[in-house]
């Protein structure tokens, strides 16, 4: 990426002036002076006869001038100002440099008799010529600044904006001109603090006093800043590193405000800035992405580059923006230079975005200029391209790999790690290429950071490259940096060195002892790879194992089956018999078992059969055997196998024949053997009508025969079942009460759960249970809480205390909740209107962890839940999203509608989410019910999303089946209609009409209001027209709106009071005024004027989760058009905005700047 940027000094030509004289003869230099002046005049594209003529005479007779007459030297430096201005247009450029350069050497012996002025002049042609005389410059320079106390500023700013555009200045120049330029800062406009600013950065002139006292100034002056200066100025100081807040946030307002007169140029160079000093601010990004979308087709090579860099730096994704920016590149893309090119792949990379046109384009570009890359070009290169399927990527990285044996002595560390990391995940094994990089990487490994040196031994290791020399200062720098490393650090060195067998007993001593420290971190496939690499080496460290076992049994279930395989084969092969270990592998083993490729299973089966774990093979026998036995076993054998086979899991085939046999023998069986059973069946999820019937029947008979613990059983099998239980629940309920004591926790929440599936409970039992499940809630484990809450609120009994404590507890165990769990419990608070904030928050953060993996249905609930309460967990939301795009089309059409109200509740909003829910919603229109169908539209109004393809799938819906929508949703869909100003025809005003007018004795104030907005936004005549005959449902509608009470808000009194007394205004204001066309309340108006107040906060704003940006809602925005269709001028004050206004004076002026002239 360019970091110096040549600004030019722009000053506006002088007005046209007369054609002058020309000698006969001999020229002066006064008579140059003026001839050069009436060239640089003229506005004509042609030059006269006599002005072509007389700037050839001055261009052949200057050079002997400069000799001999002495009488005008005094007008060398503006002879010189005006040749660099014409070079390049009127003068050839090569005419010009001879010229500035013969004046230079001219005038090098004179400079102390020049004026300051005069001295600024010749310096600033000087460089803008690209005359390399640096010492007649520094020179120049030297001049102003000894004299710098008669200087204007422009004179001083420009003495140093033309050292900064030569690229060098002597040091103790530097530090003079710096601290004259200190001295005189307060002196400065905003155009020389931004050429100052910019010179001294070109020049790499770090001095935090001079940038600090130049962004002070800017700060005081900040309403000058122009696109220009803004973008020059934030340049100058993230090329140099130096970060002042004050002086970033007013360029970030100031470019916001003029955002329009930005051109690509300084757009890109503005985002490059902030992006460098890692300050992201998303509001100047939002400008930014509209005026770059505007701009596009006019952005450049280094723009689009720039731009893209600084958006993928700061992690702020939009999918318009880069798509837009990529179609630019790909036109563009013979234009990239090296570095742009593998820029541009890196940011797309970064940001997760691999368009295949673009990555085909950039590789092609790379092959022309492929000689020109450097290491850091390749080592990005390399690193965005894996992943990328590119045709002919072997030659693509076979290309790389030559070129970087060219630039080889100029990798670093990073871009070592980066490159072998990149080839060794494309799998491209290329030992010539790898010794190159070993080589360079022992030349720096002291540069080697934990990653650098993960990457590499990583990288070495999957390709199966040995460098032995290589690893040993791997080694080396791995304990250097021992209390640096991470768990994936520590797992890839160990894992490297154990797959290629180099022992280093030194380096595997600093792992194992630094293991423990970060064994929190690891994850499965660390721990594998650990212990696998220790016993590789047949090292046995105690403590390190000890720690990898406590953090296998706490991770197991995320084990896939080769960290299994690997885990079981390390231990065993150490000899290290650890039961717990074990058995959790085995547990995990038997839930993922169709998973395991050949090589795991041989490895498993070795480990086990190793370390004579034989729990496998002993319930596999005895399944075998129980079912050559069944017709033998009688009720109590039955109770007990259901438990042990359950328990371990035993094939679905031991159940079928034991199902058979419980059905034989049913009357048999005690409450206890009943109740193992019913837990066994419905424990493996085994389903069977006629089991579980007579099941119900026996337990009928046993009912009181039931001890606490058997009636949980019993209740909740037959509930997981879904046989009809008859009239058990009841009879099982009056057995609660005298068992009451003997509940368990986990009683407690099964027999509520079970009872709230088929009935509501009643109080009596209801009570009870609450006050006992208080007493007990320390039992309670996540499935309990989350049961307990369910059956509850299924039941629709609101028990503050419960549930209070059920938050307490919740909160205490939610380390151990799941989504569903998290899913459950927050409908179950949400269905009560019970609010918890801190449950609620604590909700949230747990599942933004475990969410990724949920599926939509859990998704829908929490989000519904969250929705409901109004929750605006803007990082949870976060998390939901990206996460339903994934499983949208498992969404069902109540799960869509629910997502979609939930973040419309809550005014937030996801555009790839709700573009996913539109086109699912679309393709399964005919699946949702009126009431989804009008819910789902309703979430796309109020977020302002208008999916033209979606609302026109909802009024094909609705005009089809127009009888099927109840009058709400009638009202609901047609007030989205026109939050949206969707388009529709009279057929479907007319079916909208025939429903509402219909069942409008039916219709609720709500209903009647969204009627009232739906037919203004249509238009009252075209509603007459087709409605004729029908005023008086019409009346009602606008009733319901004037009936509505304004709510005014305290800030609202304050807005008024302002007006009213410390304002002057020609146009009264008045409280209260309601529009009569729309029947909107204004709460502060000037009727005359038609201007209205409206104050605003967060409720009425939707937020864009990606961008952070804040746009009015559906509602806001319809009362805003409706209101504007009929003459009123609306002024939206935002609360947040209001409240940073500290003093009545400051509000009194912030009205003032905002309120039409006219009003005041």
């Amino acid at each position: 990426m360019s970091r110096r940027v040549a600004w030019r000094r722009l000053r506006p030509f002088s007005s046209a002036a007369p054609e002058p004289d020309i000698p006969a003869g001999r020229l002066t230099l006064a008579h140059c002076d003026a001839l050069l002046n009436g060239v640089r005049g003229t506005k004509h594209a042609e030059l006269t006869d006599r002005l072509r003529r007389g700037l050839a005479m001055v261009t052949d007779q200057l050079p002997d001038l400069l000799k001999d007459d002495r009488k005008h030297r005094y007008k060398l430096p503006h002879i010189a100002a005006k040749l660099s201005n014409l070079g390049g247009t009127r003068i050839d450029p090569f005419v010009t440099r001879r010229l500035i350069q013969e004046i230079a050497r001219s005038i090098r012996g004179d400079i102390k008799d020049l004026s300051v002025k005069q001295a600024s002049t010749m310096a600033h042609a000087l460089a803008k010529s690209g005359v390399g005389d640096q010492s007649v410059l520094e020179a120049l320079a030297s001049h102003v600044l000894e004299n710098s106390r008669d200087a204007d500023t422009r004179s001083l700013a420009d003495a140093v904006w033309a050292l900064g555009r030569s690229g060098t200045c002597d040091k103790r120049l530097a530090d003079d001109l710096a601290r004259r330029c200190i001295q005189h800062v307060n002196l400065f406009d905003m155009r020389y603090l931004a050429l100052t600013a910019w010179a001294f950065s070109s020049l790499r002139f770090h001095n935090d006093i001079l940038f600090q006292a130049i962004a002070g100034r800017a700060v005081e002056v900040g309403d000058s800043f122009c696109a220009q200066s803004a973008s020059m100025m934030a340049w100058a100081f993230a090329n140099v590193g130096i970060r002042n807040d004050k002086l970033f946030r007013t360029i970030s307002e100031k470019s916001s405000a003029c955002m329009d007169l930005y051109r690509p140029q300084g757009i890109a160079l503005l985002a490059w800035s902030f992006a460098t000093l890692r300050i992201k601010d998303l509001v100047l990004f939002k400008h930014i992405e509209r005026r770059v979308l505007d701009l596009a087709d006019a952005f450049n090579a280094t723009n689009i580059t720039n731009t893209i860099w600084a958006f993928a730096t700061l992690g702020i994704f939009s999918s318009d923006l880069f798509a837009a920016m990529a179609r630019r590149a790909i036109l563009d893309i013979d234009r990239f230079k090296p570095q742009e090119l593998a820029n541009t792949a890196w940011a797309y990379a970064t940001i997760g975005l691999k368009p295949n046109d673009l990555f085909e384009a950039i590789a092609q570009r790379s092959v022309a200029c492929v000689s020109e890359f450097n290491s850091i070009d390749i080592a990005h290169m390399a690193w965005a391209f894996t992943g990328v399927p590119i045709a002919n990527d072997d030659v693509f990285f076979g290309m790389l790999r030559n070129r970087s044996s060219a630039v080889i002595d100029t990798f670093n560390a990073q871009g070592i790690g980066n490159t072998v990391w990149a080839y060794a995940t494309k799998g491209i094994r290329d030992p010539d290429m790898f010794n190159l990089l070993a080589g360079r990487a022992m030349a720096i490994i002291d540069t080697f950071n934990q990653q650098n040196v993960s990457n590499t031994a990583w990288a070495f290791a999957k390709l199966g490259i040995t460098d032995f020399d290589l690893f040993d200062a791997l080694a080396r720098r791995t304990m250097a940096l021992i209390g640096d490393m991470n768990a994936q650090g520590l797992s890839n060195v160990a894992w490297a060195f154990g797959t290629l067998r180099i022992r280093n007993n030194d380096l595997f001593r600093a792992i194992a002892e630094r293991t423990p420290d970060v064994i929190g971190s690891f994850t499965a496939q660390n721990v594998s790879n650990m212990a696998l690499a220790f016993a590789h080496m047949e090292i046995n460290h105690a403590p390190m194992f000890s720690a990898l076992e406590r953090r296998a049994l706490g991770l197991i279930d995320t084990f896939n089956e080769q960290n299994l395989a690997n885990l079981a084969w390390a231990y065993a092969s150490l000899s290290l018999n650890q039961r717990a270990l074990f058995s959790a592998v085995a547990r995990r083993t038997a839930a993922i078992a169709k998973s395991f490729s050949h090589q795991s299973l041989a490895n498993l089966a070795w480990a086990f059969s190793t370390v004579g774990f034989a729990d496998d093979n002993l319930f596999q026998s005895l399944g075998t055997r129980a079912m050559a036995t069944m017709d033998t076993c009688n009720a109590q054998d039955i109770g007990n196998l259901a438990r042990a086979f359950a328990t371990m899991r035993v094939s679905d085939d031991v159940f079928a024949v034991m199902a058979r046999r419980t059905i034989d023998i049913i009357g048999t069986f005690t409450a206890h053997a009943l109740a193992n059973t019913a837990w066994g069946f419905a424990t493996v999820d085994f389903h069977d009508d006629a089991l579980f019937t007579a099941i119900v029947g026996r337990a009928s008979e046993l009912v009181e025969s039931f001890n606490a613990q058997g009636v949980a059983i019993v209740a909740w099998a037959v509930a997981r079942s879904g046989v009809d239980p008859g009239d058990l629940f009841r009879r099982l309920e009056h057995r609660v009460v005298p068992l009451m004591g003997g509940f368990t926790g986990r009683d407690i929440a099964n027999t509520s759960w079970a009872l709230a599936t088929r009935a509501p409970m009643t109080q009596t039992v209801s009570k009870m249970i609450a006050r006992h499940a208080i007493h007990f809630i320390d039992q309670f484990d996540v499935s309990d809480l989350v049961n307990l809450s369910w059956a509850f609120a299924t039941s629709g009994l609101a028990e503050v205390d419960l549930f209070a404590t059920v938050a307490r507890e919740a909160i205490r165990k939610m380390a151990a909740f799941e989504a569903s769990h998290l899913a459950d419990l927050s409908w179950a608070f949400a269905t009560t209107r019970i609010a918890n904030v801190d449950l609620f928050r604590a909700i949230g953060e747990r599942a933004a962890q475990v969410l990724p993996s949920s599926s939509a249905q859990t998704i829908a609930n929490l989000a519904w839940a969250f929705g409901s309460m109004v929750v605006r967990d803007a990082d949870l939301f976060r998390t939901i999203a990206p996460r339903s795009v994934g499983v949208i089309d498992e969404f069902t059409g109540r799960n869509l509608s629910n997502l979609a109200w939930a973040f419309a509740r809550v005014r937030l909003m996801d555009k790839p989410l709700f573009s996913a829910i539109a086109k699912r919603a679309v393709e399964s229109i005919g699946d949702l019910n009126p009431e989804e169908v009008s819910y789902l539209a309703w979430a796309f109004a109020v977020t302002g999303n208008n999916e033209h393809d979606l609302f026109d799938a909802v009024v094909r819906r609705l005009v089809a089946d127009e009888d099927a929508f109840d009058v709400s949703s009638v009202a609901r869909t047609a007030w989205s209609l026109a939050a949206l100003d969707h388009e529709v025809d009279d057929q479907v005003v007319l079916s909208i009409l025939q429903r509402a007018t219909t069942c409008n004795s039916t219709l609720s104030i709500e209903d009647r209001t969204h009627l009232h907005e739906w037919r203004v936004s249509i238009g009252c005549d075209r509603i007459g027209r087709l409605a004729a005959g029908r005023p008086d449902a019409f009346e009602s509608w606008s009733d319901a709106m004037r009936c509505n009470p304004p709510q005014r808000s305290a800030m609202e009194y304050e807005v008024f009071d302002i007006l009213m007394q410390n304002m002057h205004t020609t146009h009264a204001f008045t409280l209260d005024v309601r529009c009569p066309e729309t029947g909107y309340p204004l709460h502060i108006a000037s009727v005359d004027t038609r201007m209205a107040i409206r104050c605003t906060g967060r409720a009425e704003h939707v937020t864009e989760l990606a961008t952070g940006g804040v746009v009015l809602d559906g509602a806001a925005q319809l009362k805003r058009r409706l209101l504007t269709r009929h003459g009123w001028t609306l002024l939206d004050i935002d609360a947040q905005e209001w409240n940073t206004l500290r003093s009545i004076n400051a509000k009194r002026h912030f009205l003032m700047r905002h309120l039409p002239v006219y009003t005041l």
